[in-house]
């Protein structure tokens, strides 16, 4: 069984790990192209919505 220090310690090692991928030029180039398809992704969701939105306008006008 692990104990409390153990886990604290593995938990360190792990930010410690991701700060550093973070801060080198690889890691600020994958954090970059996440943001670029988080954005494109978000973009398209609104335009589904934005069309469904219209879809329903148009669907109670003709009832």
């Amino acid at each position: 069984m692990t104990t409390t220090k153990t886990k604290l310690t593995l938990g360190l090692l792990a930010g410690v790990a991701v700060a550093a991928f973070a801060v080198s030029k690889l890691g600020q180039n994958s954090i970059k192209e996440l943001g670029e398809r988080t954005a494109d992704l978000r973009e398209a969701l609104n335009q589904q919505l934005n069309q469904l939105r219209n879809f329903k306008r148009t669907d109670k006008r003709f009832i």
